[in-house]
């Protein structure tokens, strides 16, 4: 019995002490009773993306100076009541937090489709009353992948979570549906955005302001196809601009180390035709037709010499390019011949190679031109149409020229075709000055080609 009365003389010197800082509604001797706060937000503070409106969602957790709040209604604002009793010293000045538990934001975030994590948004707010106006300490990014993926990394130099330099947010993401990542605001250096493991982009500095919402576009995420073997598995994302090519850049490939193009599923194999398969890229592109993995013509592919590559592939074709990383064009097994700059390449001697992009048909080339020149464009300088060669010049029969006559910043098209009897013109340029000519072509001679010759200078 004295034990008893020990205890409720205890518990009411810790009412009486916690009267002294706050009024609470309790019994002598009985638990510590309901405590309120009515909590709101401040401008462009965010809790759930409600047609842009701050919200408040019933059981909603605060903590409240350590002690934790539950939202006992939906809206703008929302009536808090303790779930927990107080530590004897609780009372004012009140720091509040949401949501409870954390003190940041957190490094690990869980993906949500078209919202944020909501345990990722810290939202703070301090008053010497029970009304609460919360403000957001942080930011946040939005973003969509360019293919089903399960993790997206930020990573930065400078702080990004509480603590942390990375954030990575965790789910199954879809292509073309909105996320967020939160971060804590201010100027980001050397961020980096992977997913999957993929670098997608990076920039040496991003500035991120508090409460805003950055939209970051589409995270390139890793494809249907990766490149598999020696070289471990490298994640191949679609191309921007030719959606039936994958492309993995600036990856480091070892002499004598082979692979292959795989589907991420791993049902399809592709390798290179023959029975074996060696690259040699300095500088070039080789492309082979590959084959299923079934067949065992479909050799592995390997570069004969150490560096670092971009590697196209196009499962539609069945083919692939592989070039030395940072080389935009290369040369051509086509080159203009004729009658230039006082040189004679009519019969087969040098003539002035144009450059190809290795993704595209496009050839050009930019060349000083006089009123003198005459040409023509060759492939392998073979007057004899097919894959192996064939030859492109003006409307008009052979022996004959076509003048045209183009002012500076001025493009002349002219539609030709690869010719089999020869009755082709050759150009003739009127006005000296330096021009680009731009060749789309096919390797089907009997296809038709666009020359574009546009006048720079």
């Amino acid at each position: 019995m004295k034990k008893n009365l020990f205890m409720v003389a205890a518990v009411a010197l810790m009412v009486f002490t916690a009267c002294n800082k706050e009024e609470i509604n309790v019994e002598a001797g009985a638990s510590v009773g309901t405590i309120e706060f009515v909590a709101g937000f401040d401008v462009d503070t965010k809790t759930t993306l409600k047609a842009g409106k701050t919200e408040w969602v019933a059981g909603d957790e605060i903590s409240i100076n350590g002690v934790k709040f539950v939202a006992q209604n939906d809206g703008p604002t929302s009536t808090f009541l303790n779930a927990e009793e107080p530590a004897e010293d609780f009372g004012a000045p009140f720091t509040a937090v949401y949501p409870y538990g954390t003190d940041g934001v957190p490094a690990a975030q869980t993906a949500y489709a078209g919202n944020f994590d909501p345990k990722a948004v810290v939202e703070t707010a301090t008053s010497d009353d029970h009304n609460l106006s919360f403000k957001n300490e942080s930011s946040l990014l939005k973003f969509q992948v360019s293919a089903a993926c399960k993790t997206v990394t930020l990573t930065s130099d400078t702080e990004l979570a509480k603590g942390s330099k990375t954030v990575t947010i965790t789910g199954s993401f879809v292509a073309g549906t909105d996320y967020y990542a939160a971060v804590l605001p201010g100027t980001k250096t050397k961020f980096s955005v992977k997913a999957d493991g993929w670098v997608s982009r990076s920039a040496d500095e991003v500035s991120i302001n508090r409460t805003s919402i950055v939209n970051m576009g589409t995270v390139k995420a890793p494809g249907d196809w990766i490149m598999t073997g020696e070289l471990g598995d490298i994640h191949m994302v679609k191309s921007d601009t030719y959606t039936e090519l994958y492309v993995a850049k600036n990856v480091a490939l070892a002499s004598g180390k082979s692979f292959r193009f795989q589907s991420k599923d791993k049902t399809k194999t592709i390798g290179a035709y023959g029975t074996s398969g060696t690259v040699d890229c300095k500088g070039q592109v080789n492309t082979w037709y590959g084959s299923d993995a079934t067949n065992s013509y479909a050799a592995n592919i390997s570069v004969s010499t150490s560096g670092n590559y971009d590697v196209y592939f196009s499962p539609e074709n069945y083919d692939f390019l592989i070039i030395n990383t940072g080389v935009e064009t290369i040369d051509s097994k086509w080159e203009i011949v004729g009658w230039i700059n006082g040189n004679d390449s009519w019969g087969g001697g040098s003539g002035y190679v144009l450059k190809t992009n290795y993704i595209t048909n496009e050839l050009s080339i930019e060349m000083n031109l006089t009123s003198s020149d005459y040409f023509k464009i060759l492939k392998n300088k073979n007057w004899t149409p097919g894959p192996n060669g064939g030859w492109i010049g003006a409307p008009g029969n052979d022996g004959s020229t076509k003048d045209y006559a183009i002012a500076v910043g001025a493009t002349q098209s002219v539609s030709t075709y690869h010719s089999y009897d020869n009755h082709k013109a050759q150009f003739h340029l009127t006005n000296n000055g330096k021009y680009k000519i731009i060749v789309n072509v096919s390797d089907d001679p009997y296809t038709s080609a666009t020359v574009k010759i546009l006048r720079i200078s």
